[in-house]
């Protein structure tokens, strides 16, 4: 793909974020608890969006380490909302092990293995296979409970999309990433279907603030 072509897509992806922010910002005062900190993850993904800008492109410092930070600060966005309604099947500390043993790994990635200024494949190969096992708990808690009149109401339903779709098709990506950086075409493509899922992934969170859920 051209240099260019990807460069775009990029921008273009960083902008959507833009949607989600717009409609929680205007319904602020009607989200729910489910709701408030779906917000608070575009607000997460924005602010490091911009000071991953401020520090490349403008200051020319290396920024890759704000990827690392980004991935547990994600993470714990997302461990918090699906605790709140997976608690059923799962128990409390099948959560609490979740969230050490990201940590624990993260720290690990960005220390010793992936490095602070690299990107953090590891880390994010693992959020991506606990970010999937959470959504996929969460389509077998709607089957076998069967409590919601309107699915389509649910803003953990258009996040659980969201997130399935972007991090089962990134999880390769992420897996491969360190080893195709050496390919600056081939790099170039990976990052933009990249950019591409993170887009539509924007699109899903922006319905889940959008929609009024009801029981």
């Amino acid at each position: 793909m051209d240099e260019n072509v990807a460069r775009l897509i990029a921008v273009l992806s960083a902008y959507s974020a833009g949607l989600p922010l717009v409609v929680g910002l205007l319904g602020w005062g009607r989200l729910t608890h489910i709701q408030k900190p779906i917000f608070w993850l575009v607000i997460w993904s924005i602010f490091i969006e911009m000071l991953a800008m401020l520090l490349g492109p403008y200051l020319h410092h290396p920024n890759l380490f704000l990827v690392h930070i980004f991935t547990v600060g994600q993470f714990l966005l997302l461990w918090y909302i699906f605790k709140q309604r997976l608690l059923i099947p799962l128990r409390e500390v099948h959560f609490t092990f979740t969230l050490v043993a990201f940590v624990i790994a993260a720290i690990l990635s960005a220390t010793w293995i992936d490095g602070w200024m690299n990107f953090n494949s590891h880390a994010r190969s693992f959020e991506s296979i606990l970010v999937i096992f959470f959504c996929l708990t969460y389509y077998y808690q709607r089957l076998q409970r069967l409590d919601l009149e309107y699915l389509e109401n649910d803003p953990l339903f258009w996040l659980s999309t969201g997130n399935m779709i972007y991090f089962s098709a990134s999880l390769i990506m992420f897996i491969i990433s360190n080893y195709i950086i050496v390919d600056e075409s081939m790099s170039f493509s990976v990052w933009a279907v990249h950019a591409i899922l993170n887009t539509f992934n924007y699109l899903f969170l922006t319905i889940a603030l959008w929609v009024k859920p009801t029981n």
